[in-house]
């Protein structure tokens, strides 16, 4: 079906584990399996008079279509810390704000 509406079909070398994704199950399962892997980063410090503060780090392209997204993080006094071009595409940069949560 691919092949015949015009899609590329390719072939790669999978490192590390392999997962057989032929049912809906199995796609689900595949998603667990990545998402247990993920670590999670929290960076904060405490704050004698209010508590904890943390560093709230927010991703997102660069593509035109995010402009609204970027307006967004700019209004709420996110600071763009890092472009990095390319990431997702060509001319597709991944944006990294950088927002203090109190």
């Amino acid at each position: 079906w691919l092949i015949e509406h015009g899609y590329k079909v390719d072939a790669s070398f999978v490192e590390g584990w392999w997962k057989d994704t032929g049912k809906p199950e199995d796609i689900l399962e595949a998603n667990r399996l990545i998402l247990d892997d993920l670590k999670t980063k929290n960076e904060g410090q405490v704050h004698l008079r209010s508590g904890w503060l943390f560093w709230c780090y927010i991703e997102t392209s660069s593509k035109e279509k995010y402009i609204p997204t970027q307006k967004f993080y700019d209004t709420l006094n996110c600071e763009l810390i890092a472009r990095i071009k390319d990431f997702y595409d060509d001319g597709d940069d991944k944006l990294i704000y950088k927002k203090l949560v109190l």
